[in-house]
């Protein structure tokens, strides 16, 4: 994953510190400055930390701006300002796939149903299923079987 977090200094350059509303911290990527504006639905602390917490279930944008009350708009809005929550926005919607991988792994010592189901997934040339027509030397020999039992009738 992408990590966007940048020193204290060059957040600075980047964002005044006379423009910075607040600044929210998370293990995931570090910290993300929110600018300063008159009226807007981004100075609710609360809203943008729903925001990225809907992105860690992997949502899409319309879901995201649905579970706070915002439009898609002012979410594009919020982003051209902020044109950093992009690559925070795709690094928590990775969240929910490094879930999923981790209890598929996690299972392969105790589950035999999942361990077959990786191997067959993950090395197809091992474990793979394989197709009756790809095995012509043992789907011969049952063809033949069934030919020998039909003209023998």
């Amino acid at each position: 994953m992408v990590n966007i977090a940048l020193s204290i200094e060059s957040r600075e350059k980047l964002i005044p510190k006379e423009r910075v509303a607040y600044v929210i911290k998370d293990k995931l990527f570090g910290e993300f400055s929110v600018k300063k504006s008159a009226n807007a639905w981004y100075l609710n602390r609360g809203k943008v930390e729903r925001l990225i917490e809907a992105f860690k279930y992997g949502v899409t944008i319309e879901l995201a701006c649905i579970s706070i009350g915002i439009s898609v708009d002012q979410y594009k809005y919020f982003k051209e300002l902020h044109p950093e929550f992009s690559t925070i926005m795709e690094a928590c919607r990775q969240i929910p796939k490094l879930r999923a991988v981790k209890t598929i792994v996690d299972a392969l010592g105790t589950d035999v149903a999942t361990a077959r189901w990786y191997a067959e997934r993950k090395m197809p040339e091992d474990f793979g299923k394989i197709d009756p027509s790809t095995r012509p030397a043992l789907d011969m020999a049952k063809r033949m079987a069934a030919i020998r039992i039909e003209y023998q009738k």
